[in-house]
């Protein structure tokens, strides 16, 4: 009993240490379940192919992009193979549904099984001390990690590198003697032997584990040679020590050298897989997302190596003192082109500091083996991303150091407990060392909540990136990006208009400032800025919102022409397949109307349309279009097609409105008024978050289409205000939903009828001053005076 009674507060300890990383790794991000999606995460979650899991196949022969409206297999950047990340969003996307705070949890516990898993890897080669549990508590609290954990897109890079540290701790525990790396003066610690099959079957899933963090992410090619990095060190050390015990403590040293190559053999066949998977994915081995500086050819050699010293310096300074910290680095980017040489005097310091650590960690090779591997995994795990080996599209960012830091971490930790050895029973130093620890953990804690705050929306993320860098262009695109994603279309034109001007000959904010003027109806200045920006038409979609505001316009020929064009630059873009068959069936084109709403629908729903479904999209397109009858007999077929197949569905909030909107243009308002409440029957009995925002603007039109009709039937006057009242505050509130414009004249016209001329005036006023013309229907009301039977 005593025994037992002994061993008790031991297994609580170890069990403690094993706990407290993973709680500070949850509880650091703990603020970010409540966070919106930033930068890239709205177009990765918004992939159509995570709607369903059986598309497992699309994601291991597609790339990583799949851009929203777009066919599945369509993208803009195909450089990019990470399936399992992909794997992870869709079943995110099957248990959360829209909920972000599902995704950003996922994140969260990535993150803490990341941060447990480099504690076993700690623990296994340096032995159980205090080294390996500080440096998982750092790598937890770390604030540098905010934007790969924080930000959804990132998260390739936080499961590469769980899948990694997992890999390495599994290979060392079947191949590697327990406490390979840790230093000659340290007291050994005994070795269970590990038996032949249990270590076979642990070699096997370390290299399963290898192969899940290559099809994470790409930056994970170097876990390979992390790996062979372990397997030198081990036979240094046999060849120094004869051996360090365990379960290869008598095999000969030819042996074991024959034994590290046949495994790194196996390692050498799964990293070729892997790039031969991806190639036949891709139809490419490069890496990269384009556009990078560093692919330009004119950029020299020597500008690119010296940018790249000052930015590893800088990584060096990010891990010992995280502050500031910073969303994205767009100087380095100027750096590059202005840097006049490798002798320029911030150049030659960087060198140093670089240098310096380089050169240190190669000498401690024998003699601290732990400091010299984690000195050399910084240098090794950043070399996919250092614009020395390849150009990528990124000169410098936080989040590529998430793997990198592990090494930083350790090297810190290794430091912190060097002072913690007492030296005296009089020496009071190793006390204040872990007071300092505990402190550092708790700084840099406090540091990571507050910067996970920054990271809730892109406003609030770029806030402080203005006011650092008043005259960067860059940093005035994304703010204008981000107004114009919250809906301040005024602020995002401000801010589009600063980057243009900063930047003479950068036509992306022209492109966005002629989209903020559609959006605010400002369909002229939208279309003189989409013209400038017709150079770039072949990366964006410009020909597309030039149509939409050439049709804005009255210019219906010029419009179709707009559609076309941009078809060609993006056959498979969903939304541009939709206008240019509206277009179709303006002209009466309606073969060409159905065959391309086929293929939109294909692309949105990534499978096959029945014939219902394409005659209900064209009778849509038909009501859209002022073909009211044309549109009625559509609708009428697609529910004669279901009830032939046996599809009878309840008819959705769609289809009830684009039936009543084709009986109100035909005259039939009573019919019409009835369809606008199933309509609003329909959309309020929707329920889910991925049906919220749809519904609501269905709910919208109901109300918009109930208060017309009943306008037109000149019954329920003060029903019809009413109910057009709340549509055009549900317009004014988003950008979706009927045009508030053609809401407010509605509004008008039933206030004439109802014989309250103050109020209209003062509407009419509003109008006027937004320089809105009333239209033929208010102007005949006017004339026409209040509605007696009201």
């Amino acid at each position: 009993m005593n025994d037992a009674a002994a061993g008790r507060p031991t297994r609580v300890r170890a069990v403690g240490a094993w706990l407290l990383p993973a709680v500070l790794a949850l509880g650091c991000y703990a603020n970010t379940l409540g966070n919106g999606p930033v930068i890239d995460d709205a177009t990765v979650l918004r992939d159509p192919s995570l709607g369903s899991l059986r598309n497992v196949g699309l994601w291991f022969s597609s790339p990583y992009w799949r851009e929203p409206g777009t066919a599945l297999r369509a993208t803009a950047r195909p450089l990019l193979y990470r399936p399992l990340a992909t794997l992870t969003f869709a079943l995110d996307r099957a248990v959360s549904g829209e909920h972000l705070s599902g995704f950003h949890l996922t994140n969260a516990c990535l993150h803490a099984a990341a941060t447990l898993a480099l504690f076993s890897l700690l623990q296994f080669l340096l032995g159980a001390g205090i080294v390996a549990w500080l440096a998982a508590a750092l790598f937890a609290v770390h604030p540098v990690h905010t934007e790969a954990v924080a930000g959804l897109a990132n998260r390739s890079e936080v499961l590469a590198t769980m899948f990694g540290l997992l890999a390495l701790a599994t290979y060392a525990s079947a191949a590697l003697p327990r406490g390979v790396l840790r230093s000659p003066d340290e007291p050994g610690a005994a070795s269970r032997p590990v038996g032949t099959w249990s270590r076979v079957a642990r070699f096997a899933l370390a290299l399963l584990l290898l192969a899940a963090a290559l099809l994470s992410k790409e930056s994970a090619i170097t876990v390979p040679i992390l790996l062979a990095g372990l397997e030198v060190a081990g036979l240094l050390r046999a060849s120094g020590s004869g051996g360090t015990g365990g379960c290869v403590e008598a095999v000969g040293f030819g042996r074991r050298v024959r034994g590290a190559v046949l495994r790194l053999a196996f390692v050498a066949v799964v990293s070729a897989l892997y790039l031969g998977l991806r190639s036949w994915a891709l139809h490419d081995l490069g890496v990269g997302s384009g556009g990078g500086i560093f692919e330009n050819r004119a950029v020299p050699l020597a500008s690119r190596v010296a940018t790249m010293l000052c930015v590893f310096a800088d990584y060096v300074r990010l891990l010992v003192w995280p502050h500031p910290l910073c969303a994205d680095y767009p100087e380095n980017a100027e750096q590059a082109a202005l840097l006049r040489g490798l002798l320029s005097p911030e150049v030659m310091l960087s060198a140093a500091v670089v240098a310096s650590a380089l050169v240190s960690s190669l000498l401690a090779l024998r003699r601290r083996p732990d400091l010299s591997f984690f000195g050399l995994w910084f240098f090794i795990t950043l070399l996919p991303v250092s614009n020395l080996l390849l150009p990528i599209a990124v000169v410098k960012a936080e989040r590529l150091l998430y793997l990198a830091s592990a090494g930083a971490c350790v090297l810190l930790a290794t430091v912190l407990a060097a002072g913690m050895r007492a030296r005296g029973p009089t020496d009071g130093r190793p006390r204040a060392v872990k007071c300092a620890a505990a402190g550092l953990v708790v700084l840099f804690a406090a540091l990571t909540v507050r910067r996970n705050t920054e990271w809730s929306d892109e406003v609030t993320l770029f806030t402080p990136l203005v006011a650092r860098r008043p005259t960067n262009q860059r940093v005035a695109h994304w703010m204008g990006t981000a107004l114009a994603l919250r809906g301040d279309t005024d602020g995002a034109i401000r801010e589009f208009t600063r980057a243009a001007e900063l930047a003479p000959g950068w036509l992306e904010p022209v492109l966005q400032r002629g989209l903020a003027w559609a959006a605010r109806g400002e369909h002229a200045l939208a279309l003189a800025d989409l013209d400038l920006a017709l150079p770039i038409a072949d990366r964006f979609p410009v020909q597309m919102y030039r149509g939409l505001s050439l049709r804005a316009l009255g210019h219906f020929a010029d419009a179709r022409e707009a559609f076309r064009l941009a078809y060609s630059t993006r056959p498979y873009d969903a939304a541009i397949l939709r206008e240019l068959a509206l277009e179709f069936a303006r002209a009466r084109m309606d073969r060409d109307a159905g065959r391309l709403l086929y293929r939109a629908f294909e692309a949105e729903e990534g499978r096959r349309a029945s014939a219902s479904r394409v005659d209900f999209e064209l009778g849509r397109a038909f009501v859209s279009v002022e073909r009211p009858a044309d549109g009625l007999l559509r609708l009428e077929a697609s529910e004669a097609a279901d009830a032939i197949t046996g599809g009878g569905r309840d008819r959705d909030a769609p289809h009830w409105l684009a039936r009543g909107e084709a009986l109100l243009a035909l005259g039939s308002a009573a019919e019409a008024e009835a369809c606008f409440d199933a309509a609003l029957r329909t959309s309020s009995s929707a329920s889910g978050a991925a049906s919220g925002a749809t519904s609501g603007v269905h709910a919208a039109s109901a109300l918009a289409g109930r208060g017309r009709a009943r306008l037109s039937r000149g019954e329920n006057l003060e029903a019809a205000l009413t109910d057009l009242r709340a549509a055009a505050d549900a317009a004014a509130a988003g950008p979706a939903g009927p045009a508030g414009a053609d809401l407010d004249q509605d509004v008008a016209i039933a206030l004439v009828r109802l014989g309250r001329a103050a109020e209209a005036g003062e509407l009419l006023a509003r109008l006027r001053s937004a320089g809105v013309p009333p239209r033929a229907d208010l102007v005949r009301a006017l004339r026409a005076g209040p509605d007696r039977r009201k």
